[in-house]
């Protein structure tokens, strides 16, 4: 999204403030894709209707039906302490674009923080399982083309992907520094990852869910037993085990000490599998140690591709990010 369009979307949210009465707009959050200059969404605080009130305007480069999928999650959630914020007004141009106007949340909320403390896992471990009662088991719209696919391919397909974006960023590596990024010692771990990942998903079935169930999105309000479950602009149909991959993932790999020494930078990925074992027996899931090695290997080839190969980050840093990110990988494939 280059200048014009980032005016552009400031000048259409001036209209959904003013057209729809919600008073005291001031910008709070700015999110973006990739890039500091592609902005996707904005929203702002403010009061709608004599209540305290969000309103979120958006033009993403990803199919989203947010406002839809918050609205699903109300009618289908009958849990008595897991919350989202209610749904006011909404308007959607496009499967990409529009508005919509929610609940502020309760004065202090606070989201959980990374990485997690081995006590604040297990309670947010618990509110996975209470989200996982409470969310639809089907498809609240049309799937996407990519959903339809089986498991394995629809992993296979999202790590293309990347690949293809860690390719081009190699390229322009070597052209400006004469040398490469990746190694042949990753190139051997992502054919055996690659494998794995067919081969297990193969047998695997295709889940609805949030998406996006990470310490960031769930708030606990002081004073109570109530926490609220936000941000369903990812609701998606993925692979049975994407979330447990994804949950250590937003936790530790995304935010790690990439000081420590290897042997203590693993452990946390480590005890994240363990603290997971008890939900998977909750939910019933089969073969568990087979379903979280290759759910794992999917988001560790993923952090290597898109998260710390193809980012922008010194390139020491880089390397050493890698380094131990491929003796990660190599001990799951």
């Amino acid at each position: 999204m280059d200048i014009k369009e980032k005016i552009s979307l400031h000048s259409w949210a001036e209209n959904v403030i003013s057209q729809n009465n919600f008073s005291d707009a001031k910008l709070i959050y700015e999110g973006v894709y990739y890039a500091p200059g592609n902005i996707r969404n904005l929203i702002y605080a403010g009061e709608f209707e004599g209540k305290k009130s969000v309103l979120k305007i958006y033009d993403d480069p990803r199919l989203t039906n947010e406002p839809q999928s918050l609205e699903a999650f109300h009618t289908y959630n009958k849990s008595p302490f897991l919350k989202a914020p209610e749904l006011f007004k909404y308007h959607m141009e496009s499967p990409q674009k529009g508005w919509f106007i929610m609940e502020h949340l309760p004065k202090g909320a606070k989201h959980f923080t990374t990485p997690l403390s081995s006590v604040k896992r297990i309670e947010f471990l618990s509110i996975y399982k209470e989200y996982r009662k409470n969310f639809p088991t089907e498809p609240t719209r049309e799937l996407l083309l990519a959903e339809k696919l089986p498991a394995h391919e629809f992993h296979t397909f999202r790590i293309s992907r990347w690949f293809e974006l860690a390719t081009k960023k190699d390229i322009e590596h070597k052209i400006l520094h004469g040398e490469s990024i990746f190694d042949d010692e990753f190139l051997s771990l992502y054919v055996e990852g690659l494998e794995l990942v067919r081969k297990e998903f193969s047998t695997r079935k295709m889940v609805w869910c949030h998406g996006h169930f990470k310490p960031q999105e769930i708030f606990s309000v002081d004073g109570s037993a109530t926490y609220y479950l936000t941000d369903f602009a990812h609701t998606h149909l993925f692979p049975e085990g994407y979330e447990f991959g994804f949950m250590i993932w937003a936790d530790y790999l995304m935010s790690s000490d990439w000081s420590l020494e290897y042997s203590d930078w693993k452990k946390p990925v480590f005890e994240w599998i363990e603290s997971l074992r008890s939900v998977a027996e909750d939910l019933t899931i089969k073969r568990y140690d087979d379903l979280i090695r290759a759910s794992l290997v999917e988001r560790i080839m993923g952090t290597i591709l898109g998260d710390v190969g193809s980012s922008d980050i010194d390139l020491k840093d880089k390397k050493h990010r890698l380094a131990y990110l491929y003796k990660l990988l190599g001990e799951f494939v």
